[in-house]
């Protein structure tokens, strides 16, 4: 075991480099085992996979507050498409699966990419830790966080992703992808974006950016017991009334900020020291940009969509159709019972419009969803 930057680093690589103790179970060959014990006590476990179209993705992660239960909460956690479109309409993109983030896309990362981290993946992924800020503060009183960040970086023609999960010593998840490398799209019409110093007076054309994420819960002890419920708070009034709903079949939908909707996914048996159900809470932080789907791909019109587990299903949109399956989300939505293994596909959108400070290069500009324990322990286990 080494100590780095507040870290009780228990890491151990697919080839044995660092011990890890207690031992979890056993990742399968080609993923790396990571299983880290935070300062403040909390502990996460993972397996790390790499795959040709979705880079990084994490398996079987177990999270574990201090002194508490040690529970499951994801089966499988990734991207499953970056769909990029240009203001004036020259490329539709779908980066996941063509050229894909992985593989020869991967950037590999030196030692000064993962400072005082440790790389897995032949360096395609850095593991590191380090200080969040306030836990809480009252007064006087504070508790200090940390959280564990893993990331990898892939290239795509002129754009540079970097794909980061942070795993919270409360227990909570964001998924984020950052953007930058420099201008992909250039042009004249100032109609479609903004003229940029350094390229002599020539466009650098607006686009955005869709990132949709495939989060196959398995919350609790087993995998077919999870479910959705609905959370809206309306105005009433001078008054807000919640409302909560139990979502029965599978269904795509859109962030609605005037009623602050947000979802949870529920187990149906397991419920903590107080009888309440433990779930994980998603409540929908970055709603500015919308992108407003055409009717050729009824896939891009979901803000946060529900399906039942389908091996098949992996890509929101340029799904393999093999075997019968669906080509993307729209067509997973088929009317099965949203009950059991369940898998949520939150997306963001970010609209970016080019200035001066973008050439030579992009500042990284990122977009996240975070998802969090609601109910997991009966008071706050930090």
């Amino acid at each position: 075991m080494r100590i780095e930057r507040g870290l009780a680093l228990l890491f151990a690589c697919a080839g044995g480099m660092l011990a890890a103790a207690p031992a979890a179970a056993a990742c399968p060959a080609g993923t790396s085992t990571i299983d880290v014990t935070l300062t403040t006590g909390s502990r996460w476990e993972l397996c790390a996979e790499s795959r040709a179209e979705e880079g990084i993705v994490l398996r079987d992660v177990f999270f574990t507050p201090p002194s508490n239960t040690r529970r499951s909460v994801l089966k499988e956690a990734s991207l499953a498409q970056l769909y990029v479109v240009y203001d004036d309409d020259s490329a539709r993109r779908l980066l996941v699966t063509d050229p894909g983030l992985g593989g020869s896309s991967f950037v590999a990362l030196a030692a000064e990419d993962c400072p005082s981290g440790t790389r897995y993946q032949n360096d395609a992924l850095c593991a590191t830790a380090s200080a969040r800020g306030y836990v809480w503060k009252d007064d006087a009183a504070n508790r200090q966080g940390y959280w564990l960040e893993l990331f990898s970086i892939s290239r795509t023609d002129t754009l540079t992703w970097i794909v980061r999960w942070r795993l919270y010593d409360d227990g909570t998840v964001e998924s984020a992808i950052g953007s930058s490398g420099t201008l992909p799209a250039l042009g004249s019409d100032s109609s479609y974006g903004s003229a940029v110093g350094g390229l002599g007076g020539q466009v650098a054309v607006g686009w955005f950016a869709n990132a949709t994420w495939r989060l196959d819960f398995d919350i609790g002890t087993s995998p077919d017991d999870d479910f959705v419920e609905r959370f809206e708070v309306a105005n009433t009034d001078s008054t807000k009334s919640l409302s909560r709903t139990s979502i029965a079949t599978e269904l795509g939908e859109s962030y609605a900020p005037p009623v602050k909707r947000a979802w949870r996914v529920r187990d149906s048996s397991t419920t903590n020291s107080d009888g309440h159900p433990i779930s994980y809470y998603f409540e929908p932080m970055q709603t500015g940009h919308h992108y407003a789907a055409e009717a050729s791909e009824p896939w891009a019109a979901y803000d946060f969509a529900v399906t039942v587990r389908n091996p098949c299903e992996r890509f929101a949109a340029g799904n393999p159709t093999a075997g019968g399956c669906a080509a993307d989300l729209a067509g997973f939505l088929n009317g099965q019972s949203a009950t059991g293994d369940i898998v949520v596909w939150p997306r963001t959108t970010v609209h970016h419009l080019p200035h001066d400070e973008d050439y030579p290069y992009l500042g990284t500009t990122w977009q996240s969803v975070a998802f969090g324990p609601r109910d997991w322990t009966s008071v706050n286990p930090l």
